[in-house]
């Protein structure tokens, strides 16, 4: 990792777990993981998602590296929206906060790299058709997304956020997910990966 995403990572470790840190024992051992799906269905990109943020058998890079295979990049491709993140305490309309494609990989490069085990519930429901442009794109709602960050093998913060939804879409055969958006929620997501951006993104 390079220095000043070691200072970035080390510097949002502080901030998080001495703002809010529970005790709950040793941490179990997580059982094998299977190999990540591939992304063939917008829930299988989820599961992608899922697994890259727990498997920790995978070097931190790489994790990232993978993550990024999964959204749609930074403008220039006509065929697919430009990724952006969402967040905001609202849910029609919002002040947002938010960001792009290359903030969110270096949020988590950072985060996989400072952050010594995460645990991550996306609780998606069903897909259904999103938006009437012609791309044929999908979205998933989830009621709640519950993450742990774990600080070491006894300290962690954990997050209970409500109401998020992911837009996919599709192209040469696969599925991307181009929007995540987090709404009406007291404890951001957003707000916790932000402390791994540096310079903050601007409000």
């Amino acid at each position: 990792m390079r220095p000043s995403q070691q200072a970035i990572a080390c510097a949002s470790l502080i901030l998080l777990f001495s703002a809010s840190r529970c005790d709950d024992g040793p941490v179990e051992p997580l059982p094998e993981k299977p190999s990540i799906p591939e992304p063939t269905s917008p829930a299988n990109v989820l599961m992608a998602i899922e697994q890259l943020y727990e498997d920790t058998s995978i070097e931190p890079a790489e994790r990232a590296r993978l993550f990024a295979t999964l959204l749609t990049a930074a403008p220039g491709d006509s065929q697919l929206p430009a990724f952006i993140f969402r967040y905001g305490l609202c849910d029609i309309e919002c002040p947002w906060s938010g960001w792009g494609y290359e903030e969110e990989i270096r949020s988590h490069e950072a985060m996989f790299d400072g952050i010594y085990r995460i645990e991550l519930e996306l609780n998606a429901g069903p897909e259904y058709d999103y938006g009437s442009d012609g791309r044929g794109r999908k979205a998933i709602h989830s009621p709640g997304v519950t993450m742990r960050l774990w600080a070491n093998e006894t300290e962690f913060i954990e997050r209970h956020t409500s109401l998020h939804t992911f837009v996919f879409t599709p192209a040469a055969g696969r599925w991307y997910l181009s929007e995540w958006n987090e709404y009406i929620s007291s404890a951001m997501w957003g707000d916790l990966k932000a402390q791994f951006l540096q310079p903050p993104p601007r409000r």
